[in-house]
């Protein structure tokens, strides 16, 4: 089946929100904010959020429903995401470092991060290990 990605728009909020707290992911919008959904049947079945940290995008809250997974919807909505922003950063648990690298990410070290994603790694960083990646087509 294929699924078609769409743009979220301020309306969608509520649902995003509801969507990630039925996952039991603790997502937020950061302010300037692009969310890319896939919805079945009108509801939201995966979202992903592009934010943008001083003027660098910043990729996070990458989920699908675990009753969608395995069905390439991570893969089309990290495509939607990379036409648009040819420039993002990640950070991800160890076991989904392969995925990012699959689709060109790189990983780097906390120093590469520009200041404020840094710190916001540092941050996260206390709570779980994570990787950080990058991914540039310019």
């Amino acid at each position: 089946m294929t699924y078609s990605i769409e743009t979220a728009n301020k309306s969608d909020k509520k649902s995003i929100q509801r969507f990630y707290k039925q996952q039991s992911y603790s997502a937020r919008f950061l302010g300037a904010d692009v969310t890319y959904l896939v919805r079945e049947n009108r509801e939201i079945i995966a979202s992903a959020i592009v934010s943008f940290q001083n003027s660098y995008p910043f990729l996070h809250a990458l989920v699908v429903d675990k009753n969608f997974q395995g069905r390439g919807i991570a893969k089309t909505l990290l495509a939607k995401a990379k036409v648009h922003h040819p420039q993002l950063y990640c950070f991800c648990k160890n076991d989904l470092a392969s995925f990012y690298q699959k689709k060109q990410f790189v990983i780097i070290d906390d120093a590469s991060l520009p200041e404020e994603l840094r710190q916001r790694y540092l941050a996260y960083g206390k709570k779980q290990q994570l990787v950080a990646m990058y991914y540039n087509n310019q």
